[in-house]
């Protein structure tokens, strides 16, 4: 039986739909001085320096951990230089980030409230400006919101 799609849902993805398409125009843009910064104190040294350093707070080392995966299966032995040139390699994976949050956000507005809440809080989070610049930027802020997104509903589903 086909399920329903409810008009609430196909806003929904109408909203998302505009807001990755702009993330997609950020992709290749150059890199700001702290992604530079991250991707060369904690993203082209060796793992135990990523890990254990932190000399500032600006190491936020899943995310830092993450970007060196990507790199070692899509870009081995390449160097931060060769990087430059080509930014929509390391900002392309980041994706997925927003991706999930979105998910796990509509999901939390739908099992514990409803769907006009759960469209709200979608259409509030990726009209904020700083979500819109920090969602594919090189640093861990949007994996950060993706990951307290998902504590967030598992919490919630176990103490209903």
């Amino acid at each position: 039986m086909a399920k329903h799609i409810s008009s609430a849902d196909k806003i929904t993805a109408f909203l998302t739909i505009p807001f990755f398409l702009l993330l997609g125009r950020l992709i290749n843009r150059d890199f700001w001085y702290d992604e530079i910064y991250t991707l060369a104190n904690y993203v082209f040294v060796p793992l135990d320096k990523t890990v254990l350093v932190f000399r500032d707070f600006n190491n936020h080392f899943l995310f830092s951990l993450f970007c060196k995966s990507w790199l070692a299966i899509v870009a081995p032995g390449k160097d931060l230089f060769w990087l430059m040139d080509r930014p929509y390699i390391i900002r392309a994976p980041l994706l997925i980030f927003p991706a999930v949050t979105i998910y796990y956000l509509y999901r939390i507005g739908t099992e514990f409230f409803n769907r006009r809440v759960a469209v709200l809080s979608i259409v509030l989070l990726i009209t904020t400006i700083p979500y819109y610049y920090y969602a594919i930027q090189l640093r861990g802020y949007s994996m950060s919101i993706m990951l307290i997104t998902i504590i967030l509903y598992n919490y919630l589903r176990k103490y209903r």
